[in-house]
């Protein structure tokens, strides 16, 4: 009986946890370092169909964002235009120049059939 209600009180903290000021601390974290699109940042966008690679965006001090009820994503290039992308897309948020840096812009539509993604 003790132990089912040692386990009981113990899942009931567990549970509350995010309700409590504790983890406002947690969401406000991620907020500061912009989770996964809610503030500009560096981004690699890869856009995959039919398991080939289509495109891949290198975007600086943008914003990436999910669009809401879909599986599509858009932001801004560095030309400026609005880009919509759906279906097979991979975002990563880029915190280091090793990571940037193993990446190369890439369109299939201007630079023909995809060659090399990352280069190690």
């Amino acid at each position: 009986m003790k132990k089912k209600l040692i386990i009981l009180g113990i899942s009931t903290l567990l549970l509350t946890l995010p309700l409590t000021g504790c983890f406002e601390g947690f969401k406000n974290n991620i907020a500061k370092n912009g989770g996964i699109t809610s503030s500009a940042g560096d981004y690699i966008v890869i856009n995959q169909s039919g398991g080939k690679i289509m495109d891949v965006y290198k975007l600086k001090d943008r914003f990436v964002q999910s669009e809401t009820g879909s599986d599509g994503w858009n932001f801004k290039d560095d030309a400026g235009n609005v880009i919509m992308l759906g279906g097979d897309i991979k975002v990563i948020r880029v915190y280091d120049s090793r990571t940037w840096d193993d990446y190369k812009e890439f369109h299939t539509e201007f630079d023909g059939e995809f060659q090399i993604l990352k280069s190690k």
